[in-house]
């Protein structure tokens, strides 16, 4: 009877223990979606050119990510920002968001968010008239994997990279790197 008890007791401990965890689990569900939304929100309001409102969410999405610890939600709304900040020509403000995605990128291993961070560096330094600096930022993206993947992605930076080359006079190179975004 005594081992019955005693089974008894563990049984309901772990029963509370296995509520407690899926409540948890339940909760940063709830809040790892409440941010992505946010960031779907963001960039629905950028895709309508409404930038302070997609401004507005991408701040809350932080804010939330920040909250949670979820610092890949809070690399991701950075990295949203610093496209609208791209988007809208507020240099300056991409290169703060980028300096605060990098160490997180670097932290969490994502590697699309440190492509991203290398793309607009180049996009940056190629709009300061510092090419050599733009073709290395370009390259770096180009390096950490992208090239091997057909996307977006790597269609925009070669063709960055090719607009540079156009720039620099280096017109093989420019069509080499434009053949090569329109794969």
């Amino acid at each position: 009877m005594h081992l019955y008890k005693l089974l008894k007791n563990i049984c309901v401990v772990v029963i509370t223990l296995c509520t407690f965890i899926a409540k948890a689990q339940d909760k940063a569900t709830g809040n790892l979606t409440a941010i992505q939304e946010l960031l779907n929100k963001a960039g629905y309001y950028t895709k309508q050119s409404q930038y302070d409102s997609a401004s507005s969410f991408l701040h809350r999405a932080i804010s939330q990510s920040q909250k949670n610890n979820f610092q890949k939600g809070e690399a991701m709304a950075y990295d949203q920002l610093a496209e609208l900040m791209l988007t809208i020509g507020k240099l300056a403000e991409v290169r703060k968001y980028d300096s605060l995605i990098m160490p997180i990128a670097s932290k969490i291993k994502d590697t699309s968010l440190l492509i991203n961070v290398h793309n607009r560096t180049g996009v940056y330094y190629m709009e300061r008239g510092k090419n050599k600096e733009a073709e290395q930022s370009f390259n770096t993206a180009l390096g950490l994997g992208l090239e091997k993947q057909a996307s977006k992605k790597t269609a925009e930076v070669n063709s960055n990279l090719g607009s540079l080359y156009l720039a620099l006079g280096d017109k093989d190179k420019a069509i080499d790197r434009f053949f090569k975004a329109l794969r």
